[in-house]
């Protein structure tokens, strides 16, 4: 499974890619970390539909782009894009509007809080094993 994490914090980063591997979600080929929305962005955008992530992992609160941004950015995807590529949100935010907010976002597929649990990596595992 490819995964693609967007988190400024690099030690988050590291933190989750452990988990996946831990669990044999993704093998370390497999994950992709950003720092970065826009390279993420980026680097979504120039992949194609074949190569695209099946699940993505993204922070709210980053700087330059924020997740919200983001959300909106690949809202231009191509509707197909929902099917492949699943968007799950894992924040530090503990604000409710934020978890209401991200599920009325038809890109969003969960709503995680930092720091993920290995029961939480379980839950993305399978809701991630349901794409199309």
């Amino acid at each position: 499974m490819k995964v693609y994490i967007v988190d400024d914090e690099e030690i988050g980063i590291f933190i989750i890619s452990q988990k996946l591997l831990i669990e044999n979600i993704a093998g370390e080929k497999d994950i992709f970390a950003f720092v970065s929305a826009k390279e993420a962005l980026n680097a979504l955008f120039q992949c194609g539909y074949e190569n695209l992530p099946d699940i993505l992992l993204l922070d709210l609160s980053m700087p330059e782009m924020d997740g919200w941004q983001f959300l909106e950015a690949i809202e231009e995807m191509e509707p197909k894009w929902k099917k492949k590529c699943r968007v799950f949100i894992l924040t530090s935010s503990i604000v409710p509007s934020d978890e209401a907010r991200a599920k009325g976002n038809s890109f969003v597929a969960g709503f995680f809080r930092k720091p993920i649990s290995v029961e939480d990596i379980r839950t993305l595992n399978s809701m991630g094993s349901l794409i199309a």
